[in-house]
């Protein structure tokens, strides 16, 4: 039986261990295959649970959970829910069955050759169906597959990498082993307990409604800790591994209130000894300044990050278990900087990433008592955004200092240069975690699709259903000798790229091809057409650059680290965001001159200039704001709405709300007109030019745990 087949969109190798779908291939435990397997053996029927359990497990004793979660792993990786069953089809309480056509590859190979001697499209032909045999033919087909694909899932295999290249050798690499959770619900925040035997993580159905749960990595059982749907910004094993710590918060659930942060500690001896219920205690009162970035040390202390209400600056603070109290470390010492992220080093010293204002940040080396014994700038240089989120990792056993900045890891040298760790593209990783040889993350994120429409909300239609992350949509200038053309910012190609729509895409005689090569991944924050259509300009790790329409590609200089590009001005100017010193600023910066003329500070959201130069921009609370030319005090508009984005087509300020409607507004009237758009599409503006409007539409969040070896 051939290594390889074809289920609905998804290619299964049995050698490789491998689902591949839309590009992405995903690394699957063999007792998932071997369940694959018996459900093929039977395709078209109803395989009971205790087939399946005693095919794959034989005598071994294990849960019934088990098989839900091997099914739920398969759904995953077909591209399916428990809701949809479009490949595998849940006989509650009975078992499962396979309700989609399984082809090999000699099939795809035989119907393509029959097709091209025919006049029709070529058409896959289906494995026969065991409905095409009596009973007994059926079992011993169903027995010899099994055989087969057991026989193949358990030969030894090597993972399928596709690494980026690296100028420089780097003594360390990711390869991906297994993934760890699958499930209808999605996964973050792994990590390892310190003995290695098990893996906590957060699974959440929505934003605010998250609980925690333990794997055990010997059977991948699963164990419930928490069971109130709550937001959670951390968590920390004990040293010995019998106590989880977490922060929790009540944001979501008293919206009205002041909201306060919560640390609450979790006994696990008495949960993994007896499954009786977990204690939970709460060291230390409910905080009214968000708590981030927990560190439990040697001691019974926990390290986290304070942030303060009246300039928003972390600090770092200790808590003790014991008592609750809190402790401010350092004092004065680095009280002129903004605590980004720490971890521990051996000795009782930390390594603190401090951003010190104006985009620059310095790495600290300090020991526990507050002394500092050495501070170094962190030279981002274009490896990555100085504004993004980072983490430190410390690797005991190789002795190196990791930096995850947006999902992409660097060594963090000793002199504060990056070098960019290679990972598995195509997975959009984030949020990891180390232990010995192994390392967790979360792979996978939001599915953001391109919608087009009319001005007034009419005639929704998605331009590509793609699982790709698709943002940034701009439409060509009106007036530019170019036709038609979009660009847009799609990770479709496994990391951050530009794309170039020519024509009605993607109508028939349109095209659409890849502006951008970047070799590695990047944060593209902001993307804008120049004035005279025939080329575009993007901040690509805080740097600018022009591509012109050709894919030629160069930097431009500028003064600062550029935070965003918002736009381009008929007149050639870009209205861009960057910081100094600590306060946020909007600028129109002129490239041919150098020249940086700043127009507002604050903390933004959007923003845009209209053709009488008054500047429109959308605060950290999402409400709209005007600031004629000339004028030193912007003043609120439609403070009864709050944006999620806006831009400006004429004489009209196109917006959708955080209710998820369209408002228009008459820039010289004011007056606003809300237009109801559905619901269930989940839009925010994008662009809009003539009677057209592009917008973003969030499909869907789909995100798991995934193991790393080194």
């Amino acid at each position: 039986m051939s290594q390889r087949v074809r289920i609905h969109t998804s290619i299964v190798d049995f050698q490789e261990h491998t689902i591949s779908r839309d590009g992405v291939v995903l690394p699957v435990q063999g007792k998932v295959l071997q369940v694959l397997a018996c459900l093929m053996a039977q395709q078209g029927q109803l395989v009971s649970i205790d087939t399946l359990m005693q095919e794959v497990w034989g005598q071994t004793v294990v849960s019934p959970n088990t098989l839900q979660r091997c099914i739920a792993q398969l759904r995953k990786a077909f591209g399916e829910t428990s809701q949809t069953q479009n490949v595998i089809k849940t006989y509650p309480k009975r078992g499962y069955a396979l309700i989609v056509p399984v082809m090999t590859e000699d099939d795809v190979l035989k119907s393509s050759a029959a097709a091209s001697d025919g006049d029709g499209p070529a058409v896959l032909s289906p494995l026969k169906s065991a409905t095409t045999t009596n009973i007994t033919s059926r079992w011993l087909i169903g027995i010899a597959a099994i055989a087969l694909l057991i026989g193949a899932v358990l030969m030894p295999h090597q993972p399928i990498l596709n690494q980026p290249a690296l100028n420089q050798p780097t003594p360390q690499a990711l390869q991906l082993q297994s993934q760890i959770t699958a499930s209808d619900q999605h996964e973050d925040n792994a990590s390892y307990s310190p003995d290695q035997r098990f893996i906590a993580f957060e699974r959440f159905g929505s934003f605010c409604s998250s609980t925690f749960w333990l794997q055990q990595r010997s059977d991948k059982s699963e164990l419930q800790l928490t069971h109130r749907l709550q937001q959670f910004s951390g968590s920390a094993w004990s040293p010995d591994s019998t106590q989880l710590a977490m922060i929790s918060s009540n944001r979501c659930a008293a919206p009205n209130h002041a909201p306060c942060w919560q640390v609450e500690v979790i006994e696990l001896h008495a949960l993994l000894q007896d499954k009786t219920p977990a204690a939970v205690k709460k060291p230390g009162s409910c905080e009214h300044q968000p708590l981030t970035h927990l560190v439990w040390t040697q001691d019974q202390q926990l390290l986290l990050l304070r942030q303060a209400k009246n300039t928003g600056r972390r600090s770092l603070v200790q808590l003790s278990v014991a008592n609750g109290q809190f402790t401010e470390l350092f004092g004065e010492s680095l009280s002129d900087g903004d605590i980004l992220t720490f971890t521990q080093l051996p000795n009782q010293q930390l390594l603190v990433i401090s951003h010190v204002g104006s985009g620059q940040s310095e790495m600290l080396k300090v020991t526990l008592q507050g002394e500092i014994l050495s501070r170094l700038p962190i030279q981002y240089q274009q490896h990555a955004s100085a504004f993004n989120q980072i983490a430190l990792h410390y690797l005991k056993e190789s002795k190196q200092m990791l930096l995850e900045s947006d999902g992409q890891l660097f060594t963090l040298q000793e002199d504060g240069n990056l070098k960019p760790l290679p990972t598995p593209s195509g997975l959009r990783l984030s949020r990891f975690a180390f232990a010995g040889k192994n390392s967790v993350a979360t792979m996978g994120g939001i599915d953001l699709d391109i919608i087009s429409s009319n001005l007034q909300g009419e005639h929704l239609q998605t331009l590509q259903r793609s699982p790709a992350f698709e943002s940034q949509a701009k439409l060509s200038p009106q007036g530019s000798s170019q036709a038609q053309q979009m660009v847009f910012v799609s990770d479709r190609s496994g990391q951050n790229q530009i794309w170039l729509a020519e024509g009605s895409w993607p109508a028939e005689g349109s095209a659409l091809r890849q502006l951008s090569a970047f070799d590695t991944q990047v944060k593209i924050n902001g993307l804008v057409w120049a004035a005279d259509g025939r080329s575009v300009l993007a901040v690509v790790n805080d740097m600018l650059y022009q591509f012109a329409l050709d894919g030629q590609m160069s930097q431009l200089p500028t003064p600062v680290r550029i935070k965003y590009l918002h736009q381009a001005t008929a007149q050639g100017l870009l209205l861009l965001e960057y910081q100094h010193e600590f306060q946020e600023m909007l600028a129109l910066y002129q490239p041919t001159t150098g020249e940086l003329t700043a127009l507002q500070h604050g903390s933004f959201d959007d923003a845009r200039l209209d053709q009488h130069d008054t500047l429109w921009f959308s605060d950290a609370s999402f409400h709209l704001y005007q600031l004629p030319k000339n004028q030193q005090v912007a003043k609120a508009v439609v403070p009864e709405f709050t944006l999620s984005a806006f831009t400006i087509a004429g004489e009209n300020l196109l917006a959708t709300t955080k209710s998820g409607d369209l408002l228009q507004l008459d820039l010289q009237l004011q007056q606003p007109k809300l237009i109801v758009l559905p619901k269930d599409r989940n839009l925010w503006i994008s662009d809009a030019r003539a009677e057209q409007i592009l917008f973003n539409q969030k499909q869907t969040i789909s995100t798991d745990i995934v193991e790393f070896s080194w």
